[in-house]
């Protein structure tokens, strides 16, 4: 998204009569380069004025904007309050492997009908919209407050989900209406305060009704409190009818994309299914996880497809897309999204397991994360209304989230206290910069009839993302808690299954070391996710028929995992000595199936990920490898190893050795494989020598299996 200044791209001045005139109108130049906010421009002074004459103020705005704040504070305490009673819901429900469905069924439900709401609120009256939203909101609070099960309990999350689509997308409806283009980033900002408060306020609650009476209360609270935003909606909210709200119903219905709606709800569930599932209750190469996967693939391209050629009614219509800054902007708010939810719902139990405080503690402790968030998205409402740009501030942001999340990454059992306070700041405060910027662009470069469908838009990206990974994050600390509990004595994989997050650790001392070492590891794995290092970027050079250098590709080359701890990208491979640099084949799309190739050159990016699984092997090359990142360690087959860091470079000659990663950092390493003659020892090859079969394959077996 560009940063240029609105004085660079003036928009055509309107007169009053104008119909256009209550909307900025895009200029030629870039949909980045309009100011919110630039009194020295005659043309946006006069425009501003224009439009703040359209607009409540004084007494009525403010009692607008508290109907539309208690109904977002409302949604906001409920994302929140469970994060810290869910190790007490895991304990009473024996439901460890149902965590990530707590979070990611509400995520899903409130994403997938995200934008159908922003349809409805197009052509239906906002305010009985509302409310109707508002009451199925309340219907699935009930439902979690009174389950018996793990499975009812669920349902209600789903219910209160689909409520909560409406509310967040009915709040930015009523922003736009009450509230002028230029004056709208501090009251964005209030709507990252009202979240920011009720997020502080939301894990103390439900850490204290946890705590001190029981976590079912986390949900029967926000009966009272629905009843009061209801009121206060139906008494205070005001917004004329529109043209649109006075069409038959049968009109009405026509508008609504239910074949784009029937393939992405479905499509949704079926990847959060296959997300919830792989590895742990099927394995990946199950027939089940293939169909999920394949299916879930066909139908969101089917919606995606419905939108292209049925754009009359199209949820997404493709002018939306055709804008760079919604684009830019969707992918910001999937990874903030998918960050949020990571860290809101793990770090909390990482507190409770790990540290062994109560339920209420952990929300007290994760309050540096959510205090931070708040004043930087309060700080960031005020000055881009200052200054008129928000691309800095989402640059800046998505820098200080990187950094945080990569220190959070590093979370030990014995880590001082002023270190996760630190880290939560600096992550909390990047997240508060980058999450407005977004819903600014689409409420600036959209026109006023669209503004609803982008900010809807923007919401089920940071939802989606959230439910995505919120999944993904249940499915690695699910996998990685089988994987080193299974080995303890007396543990069996249907006991970790069957087991709370916090019972585990209330173990005799003989093994509770070793049970909050893995426990700590397994959360260490989920924070991980948010910190993976991007694919390697390949840019290949050559000939045109002329004879002149030319750049023929330039794309990043995706990682393969070869297993859970290791992912391997080809670059680039020869296939003769010497090398050919006439024409172009891209030669990965052919590569050999094994490490090295006998016949010429591979060059490989190979990530270790943290404690990775070593795996003695060797093969017939001249093997450069140079440390990019991280620290790892190469260890001889007679337990002899040294430790290489970034920059260092180990050249191997056919010998039998292991790579290991024992930090809690990811480790990338470029290796340059060059064919060379078999190892000898006087006239005798290594296996000719006594060395096992197993050791000598190639490549070390186990690898090349599963490079296949």
């Amino acid at each position: 998204m560009s940063s240029k200044t609105c004085q660079e791209a003036k928009p055509p001045s309107l007169s009053p009569g104008d119909p256009k005139a209550t909307t900025f109108s895009k200029p030629k130049t870039s949909v980045d380069d309009i100011n919110l906010k630039d009194d020295s421009n005659p043309a946006l002074t006069e425009k501003a004025s224009s439009e703040d004459a359209k607009y409540p103020t004084g007494l009525r705005l403010g009692l607008l904007l508290a109907s539309v704040f208690s109904s977002m504070f409302l949604v906001s305490l409920d994302r929140l309050i469970i994060a810290t009673a869910i190790p007490q819901i895991t304990d009473d429900f024996k439901s460890v492997t149902d965590i990530g469905w707590y979070g990611s069924v509400y995520l899903l439900t409130t994403c997938a009908f995200q934008l159908l709401f922003g349809k409805i609120y197009s052509f239906y009256n906002i305010k009985t919209t509302f409310i109707t939203t508002i009451f199925l909101f309340e219907v699935g609070s009930a439902v979690c407050g009174a389950a018996p099960n793990s499975v009812t309990f669920i349902v209600g999350r789903a219910i209160a989900g689909l409520g909560s689509a409406g509310i967040l997308t009915g709040v930015m409806v009523v922003i736009v209406h009450a509230v002028p283009l230029h004056k709208r980033p501090v009251y964005q900002g209030m709507f990252g305060a009202v979240f920011g408060i009720a997020s502080v306020v939301g894990p103390l609650l439900g850490g204290a009704l946890t705590t001190k009476v029981t976590w079912r209360w986390c949900f029967y609270i926000n009966l009272p409190l629905g009843v009061v935003a209801m009121l206060v909606v139906l008494l205070l909210l005001e917004i004329p009818d529109r043209d649109a709200t006075k069409l038959p119903n049968k009109s009405k219905l026509a508008q609504l994309d239910f074949y784009g709606t029937a393939l992405v709800v479905p499509g949704c569930i079926c990847l959060i299914l296959a997300l919830q599932w792989g590895g742990l209750t099927y394995s990946w190469d199950n027939p089940r996880m293939i169909a999920l996967l394949v299916l879930a693939g066909l139908l969101l391209s089917g919606f995606m497809l419905v939108q292209v050629f049925l754009p009359k009614t199209a949820t997404i219509p493709p002018r939306i897309f055709k804008q760079r800054s919604i684009l830019a902007g969707l992918f910001a708010t999937i990874c903030n999204g998918s960050q949020l939810m990571i860290f809101s719902y793990y770090l909390p139990i990482w507190f409770q397991a790990i540290q062994g405080v109560s339920a209420i503690d952990s929300g007290i402790r994760i309050l540096p994360l959510i205090i931070s968030m708040v004043v930087a998205s309060v700080v960031t409402g005020a000055l881009v209304q200052r200054i008129g740009y928000y691309t800095p501030f989402l640059i800046i942001g998505v820098c200080f989230m990187s950094v945080g999340a990569g220190l959070l990454n590093t979370l030990k059992i014995d880590t001082p206290k002023a270190h996760w306070i630190g880290y939560q700041i600096i992550y909390g405060w990047g997240l508060g910069f980058s999450s407005q910027a977004p819903n600014l662009a689409a409420q600036t470069v959209l026109p006023k009839a669209d503004i609803a469908i982008g900010t809807s838009l923007m919401f089920f990206a940071q939802l989606l993302g959230g439910a995505i990974f919120v999944s993904v994050g249940q499915n690695v600390l699910n996998n990685q808690l089988l994987r080193r509990l299974s080995t303890l004595p007396g543990f069996t994989p249907e006991m970790i299954k069957d087991s709370g997050v916090t019972s585990l650790a209330n173990l005799p001392t003989t093994i509770r070391s070793a049970v909050l070492e893995a426990y700590n590891e397994s959360l260490r794995r989920v924070f991980q996710t948010m910190s993976s290092l991007p694919h390697p970027r390949r840019v290949v050079t050559g000939h045109d028929a002329a004879g002149n250098a030319i750049f023929i590709d330039d794309a990043a080359v995706p990682l393969t995992p070869i297993d859970p701890t290791t992912d391997f990208s080809v670059l680039y491979e020869t296939h003769q000595f010497p090398a050919s640099n006439n024409g172009w084949t891209d030669p990965i799309l052919q590569r050999t199936k094994s490490l090295s190739n006998k016949d010429g050159v591979v060059l490989r990016i190979v990530d270790f990920k943290p404690e990775n699984k070593p795996i003695f092997h060797r093969t017939e090359s001249v093997d450069f490898g140079v440390v990019l990142e991280g620290e790892i360690s190469c260890r001889l087959d007679n337990g002899v190893e040294k430790t290489l860091r970034a920059g260092d470079t180990c050249v191997q000659r056919g010998t039998i050795h292991s790579w290991e990663n024992k930090t809690g950092k990811t480790a990338r390493v470029l290796f340059v494989l060059i064919a060379a003659e078999p190892v000898k020892i006087g006239d005798r090859t290594l296996f000719t020598a006594g060395f096992s079969p197993k050791e000598m394959e190639s490549g070390g077996g186990d690898a090349d299996a599963q490079l296949e």
